[in-house]
Order: structure tokens, then C-alpha cells, then sequence
């Protein structure tokens, strides 16, 4: 019926393993876990322990592949003819996720995907070093299924979903794209390249690990790469046209802002990441920061 999969890198997935245990035994389906580490320094022991039961594999990667490879190494890996994929450092909002997913399988008798979507905590984190990523979480990545599936493709996201296995061979992650940032994006893109349905569905995962603020900078300055990576490829210019950075971006090219941009971000780079720092962060100086970084790359790649 379905193989979970779930890729992992240095977080306790105990907990999120044993309620996703808990769900499919009581909906007695036939399912399998599998995880896979992807050259982790830490829990791997208790990540073992929670996946040594019956219907569940740990497999455990020598080296580091990324998030791309990873997925697409689970999706080899897998049994059955559905597969949901979900991030390593989530929880299920409620007990009918699986259900959920089930009800969406039972509907639909052609490939497609279903994304469940994010959930944030209510309360801002008491440690200020990671509430502007609970904000920006919460206030752009939170977004009801009915929102979504205005842009269904856009808002594709490798944190939460359901995949048909036919779909899923007939795109893959493309890896290409290392590290953090634009993979999921990119897939989105194939999905509607290949015509592939894609339904939203409130079916959210909390985001439980949030990031502090210097690893999110550092995850962020990387996925901005890729996204410049993809937007010097000629073959994949034109599809990016949607996003909101690219748009952007596009404009200030058009109009000879490039350069002021990427003194912007030069010059005041320290000014914006102590206002990402501070007890009200601006998500307005956030794009600013991720399109003069892009303009950066630009004039650095002349």
C-alpha cells in the first residue's frame, strides 16, 4: 500500500517513527518505514533503536549525498506503489495524518501528488536566536490547502507529500542541485512540465526543529545559489519565470539595478542580519536581503 520515507540527517526521529507506527497499525494497512541517514554524527543509535521493528529499515549512507540523491535513493529503496516522503524533523499535527493521505489514495486512480503542508507552534519560541525562523515560517510557509491550490505547482514542497510511484519515476530529484534550497522548487516545476496532478489537502506536519539564526542565513545564501545556478541554465530560465525572487530579480536586470543591488547587500549585510536577529525581524528586509545576494552572485559571475 505505502512506503514511508523519510531521508535523515542529525535529528532524533524516535518520536515521529513511533507515531507513524502507531497510525498505520491501528489502520492495519500494509506500509513500510524507511529511513535513511545520510552520513549523520549524531542519533543514529536512537534512530536505529526506533526503526528496528517489523515494516521499518534504517539503512545508513558512508558518506553525505544530499537532499536531492537521498530521495531519490529511499524512492529505489521502497516496496510499495505510494510513496510519502516527509523531512526528518516534523511531527504529525493530529492522529488521522495517515488516514488523511489514505483517503487521498482511495479517490484517485491516476498518478498525481498530494501535499499536506506546514504547521507552526502558535507561540513564538522563547529563544530569540530562532524566532525569525518561526516567523518566517509561520507567516510564508504556513498556508492553508485552499491558498495552495490556487498555485498548485508553486507551492510544492518536499516537506510533506504523497507520490504515486509512476509520477514519482517519471521526474525524480534532480541531483544537480546540492544542498539546501530549490530542489523541491525545481521538482514542482517538472511536475507541471509532465502534467502531473498536484492537490493540497490540510494534512500538516509540524515543523518541529527550528533552525537558529546563523545556520538558517547559511541554508538561505545557499539555496539563493541554486536558485542562480538554475537561472544561468538557458534550458531552465524560462520556468523559473513564476517565482517570486526571479520576478524580481528580472526587474532589476531590466532596469540597470543590479550593481546598486549588490552594494546593498555589501554594504549592509551586518544591518540586516541583526534586524533578523532582534525581537521583531522584517520578513520586507528578508526579500531585500535574498534579491541583493542574487544580484551579487550576478555581478560576481561577470
Amino acid at each position: 500500500m505505502i512506503s514511508i520515507l523519510i531521508p535523515i540527517y542529525n535529528q532524533n526521529c524516535s518520536t515521529l517513527i513511533e507515531e507513524l507506527r502507531r497510525q498505520a497499525e491501528l489502520l492495519s494497512i500494509s506500509y513500510e518505514i524507511v529511513a535513511m541517514d545520510d552520513a549523520s554524527f549524531c542519533y543514529k543509535e536512537e534512530n536505529r533503536t526506533a526503526l528496528s521493528f517489523p515494516y521499518c529499515k534504517f539503512i545508513e549512507l558512508p558518506e553525505n549525498i544530499g537532499r536531492s540523491a537521498i530521495r531519490n535513493r529511499l524512492a529505489e529503496m521502497a516496496t510499495y506503489h505510494y510513496f510519502l516522503f516527509m523531512d526528518c524533523d516534523t511531527f504529525p499535527a493530529d492522529s488521522f495524518f495517515l488516514q488523511r493521505y489514505l483517503f487521498q489514495i482511495e479517490d484517485k486512480k491516476i498518478p498525481f501528488v498530494v501535499c499536506g503542508g506546514y504547521k507552526y507552534s502558535e507561540q513564538p519560541p522563547i529563544a530569540r536566536e530562532t524566532l525569525f525562523r518561526w516567523k518566517y515560517g509561520k507567516n510564508r510557509e504556513e498556508i492553508s490547502a485552499e491558498n495552495r491550490q490556487k498555485f498548485p505547482y508553486r507551492y510544492f514542497s518536499s516537506f510533506n507529500f504523497l507520490i504515486y510511484r509512476e509520477a514519482f519515476e517519471a521526474i525524480h530529484f534532480d541531483e544537480t542541485i546540492s544542498g539546501y534550497g530549490y530542489e523541491d522548487t525545481w521538482f514542482g516545476i517538472q511536475l507541471d512540465q509532465h502534467k502531473i496532478p498536484v492537490y493540497h489537502i490540510d494534512n500538516q506536519m509540524f515543523q518541529v526543529f527550528i533552525d537558529d539564526l546563523d545556520l538558517y542565513l547559511q541554508k538561505v545564501r545557499k539555496a539563493v545559489k541554486n536558485l542562480y545556478g538554475l537561472y544561468r541554465n538557458s534550458t531552465c530560465k524560462e520556468s523559473l519565470k513564476d517565482i517570486r525572487l526571479v520576478k524580481a530579480f528580472q526587474k532589476t536586470e531590466k532596469y540597470g539595478l543590479c550593481g546598486i543591488f549588490a552594494w546593498v547587500f555589501k554594504s549592509f549585510q551586518k544591518f540586516f542580519e541583526r534586524n533578523f536577529g532582534s525581537s521583531n525581524p522584517s520578513l520586507f528586509l528578508f526579500d531585500i536581503y535574498r534579491l541583493s545576494y542574487l544580484c551579487v552572485l550576478k555581478e560576481e559571475d561577470k
